[in-house]
């Protein structure tokens, strides 16, 4: 496909495109982090926006015509395209297949009522009737005429590209992962449209991204409160072509990082190595004022204060039960008290006698404790890869 360089853009198309995203992210975080996701192609081989199951394509031309709040709508209107797999759905059916522009009309009758609910605003010309509102594309593809007419969705155009099984199998595991992580970036995504809800619901079901929720608990937790400017870029959305607010002068405050060396940790040895590659990602790139390295079994076993610029390693130390009342009174009187707390475990220990200072965030591994949890604290489960 023939790609338009960004140098090449008309600078009014692509002011209008940065602003569009830029105030998508800011109104609306489900979307905002779905957007992330994703590539953004411009190309004059689509007549005006589409998505091939994985990035955006967006026709300069079709652009202009419309307004920055249209393309918002634009934008997730192929969000959702993406993220109920019509790329996918497209190809369960040869009829589909064959009739690929009427399935593609029954899927923009299916999401555009989605966009409209999710206070976002489509160009007056979409596909939108009333009597298909909560339907399915399969649902309303045999109740389109045979012969639909092609100009009938050259507004805002549906999936494209053919997918191997394989291919097919690996998107589906990465929408659901972008899906899931979305909504945990979005701590109101419960006021979503119920055709979303139903489907992190169902995404929720599988296992979690947590690497994801283990940085959102971070950045949250940190950057919580902070203010934010435009005076200098937040270099990692440049890449997405998105000029964004960065906190302006923060200094990290200290974190606390406490590994369970109880028994049984030892049987996860690469859950522990994928975990602690994680949090050295994190620790490298925020450079916390310090990073409290703490083992404990039925003690703590060793405390290892980590100052910006050093390396984090991970020795273990224990080996018996697990008893977390020392260590939790154990941060309180540290020189750098941390503001939050990070804990690796398999839950496997009583609760009762902890006090909670500062937000804590269980990560759990294994087959972990699922009847006795704690009552304090958000709480995620990892498995190996």
């Amino acid at each position: 496909m023939a790609q338009i360089q960004l140098k090449d853009l008309p600078p009014d198309t692509k002011r209008k495109a940065d602003r569009a995203k830029t105030q998508l992210l800011l109104k609306n975080p489900f979307f905002g982090s779905l957007l992330l996701q994703c590539k953004h192609i411009w190309t004059k081989e689509v007549p005006t926006a589409a998505t091939d199951g994985r990035d955006l394509l967006f026709n300069p031309d079709f652009v202009n015509t419309i307004s920055e709040v249209e393309l918002q709508g634009v934008i997730v209107h192929e969000l959702l395209h993406k993220i109920f797999l019509h790329a996918i759905r497209r190809k369960a059916k040869q009829e589909y297949i064959d009739n690929g522009m009427r399935f593609n009309v029954a899927a923009d009758y299916a999401i555009n009522p989605i966009v409209i609910e999710s206070g976002f605003t489509l160009p007056s010309d979409c596909l939108i009737d009333d009597k298909y509102k909560d339907m399915m594309a399969e649902e309303i593809y045999p109740l389109l005429p045979e012969d639909v007419e092609p100009s009938m969705a050259d507004l805002i155009n549906g999936p494209a590209g053919d997918l191997t099984q394989q291919e097919q199998t690996e998107l589906e595991r990465e929408v659901s992962v972008q899906v899931g992580a979305a909504a945990i970036t979005d701590k109101n995504w419960g006021n979503l449209p119920g055709a979303i809800k139903n489907l992190i619901d169902k995404i929720g079901e599988q296992k979690v991204d947590w690497r994801a929720a283990l940085s959102e608990f971070i950045q949250t937790t940190i950057h919580g409160d902070d203010d934010i400017t435009f005076k200098r870029p937040n270099r990692r959305m440049l890449a997405h072509d998105l000029y964004l607010p960065s906190t302006e002068g923060v200094v990290i405050p200290p974190i606390s990082i406490m590994f369970d060396t109880s028994g049984s940790i030892y049987s996860y040895p690469e859950v522990v190595s994928q975990f602690v590659a994680e949090i050295k990602s994190i620790v490298d790139h925020l450079q916390p004022e310090c990073t409290h390295l703490i083992c404990n079994d039925t003690k703590v076993q060793s405390h290892e204060p980590i100052m910006p610029g050093e390396e984090l390693v991970v020795e273990l130390e224990g080996g018996g039960g697990t008893d977390f009342k020392e260590a939790f009174e154990f941060i309180q009187d540290l020189e750098y008290t941390p503001v939050m707390n990070i804990v690796f475990t398999d839950l496997y220990f009583d609760f009762s006698n902890l006090v909670p200072t500062i937000p804590t965030l269980w990560v759990t591994y294994g087959d972990g404790n699922n009847e006795d949890l704690p009552d304090f604290g958000q709480l995620i489960h990892i498995e190996g890869d």
